[in-house]
């Protein structure tokens, strides 16, 4: 279980607006993500945690393809949503799926408990180097040995052109004050990957769509526990 209070992070209030919530909401399932499933033969014996689930996109779609799931977001909007979204599916499945409000760096769940996480866009929320790695080190504790976990993060090809790391955080950037962007390079994500016990299951390919009218770089990869 958690070992301490859940500390709320500075923009929390983006996370509960009704507009980010109905925006997250409408996006479609990760297409990756459903290539990945696709490489399972009985999903149904798959425990797979959607860690920062936001609006439920991926919960979904894990629960439709049979995973018993598990999913973890910060906010109370964005896992009221999932969790609305989940209970019109019906609940024919024998374990229910769970959504809990939880922070990534503090999961609620059992060491070794899944055989897939879902990590998209959630890293990059760590508002310091500690904070990132103890998220990693979380996710590599509740996955079995041989689980996988499914990243996707924005790149440090992202930052403003005036963004400078943050005095003391080597991955955590700023363009002005108050501000903090958890970013890596590639090189970065392996070796912090590794570092943690996790190592690539195939190359990282990244994404590249235009966001704020300006093409954004996003590293995706899918790392095993060894």
């Amino acid at each position: 279980m958690v070992r301490s209070s859940i500390t709320m992070p500075k923009d929390l209030p983006f996370w509960e607006a009704p507009a980010q919530v109905e925006r997250f909401a409408s996006l479609e399932p990760d297409n990756l993500l459903l290539e990945l499933l696709t490489e399972h033969r009985n999903t149904d014996r798959l425990w797979a945690l959607d860690l920062g689930c936001a609006g439920g996109r991926n919960t979904e779609a894990l629960v439709r393809a049979g995973c018993q799931t598990v999913a973890i977001d910060l906010s109370v909007a964005m896992s009221g949503t999932t969790r609305d979204r989940l209970a019109q599916l019906g609940r024919s499945r024998t374990r229910p799926p769970i959504v809990i409000r939880s922070r990534f760096d503090k999961l609620p769940v059992a060491s070794g408990r899944f055989d897939l996480v879902v990590a998209i866009g959630i890293y990059i929320q760590a508002n310091s180097d500690a904070e990132l790695c103890a998220g990693l080190s979380e996710t590599c504790r509740v996955l079995k040995p041989g689980g996988r976990v499914f990243v996707a993060m924005w790149s440090t090809q992202t930052l403003p052109a005036d963004a400078r790391r943050v005095e003391g955080q080597r991955f955590v950037y700023a363009s002005q004050p108050g501000e903090r962007r958890c970013r890596l390079n590639q090189e970065e994500l392996l070796d912090l990957m590794a570092r943690t016990g996790m190592f690539p299951d195939r190359s990282i390919t990244t994404r590249h769509p235009i966001r704020d009218g300006r093409p954004h770089e996003s590293l995706v990869g899918v790392f095993v526990k060894r």
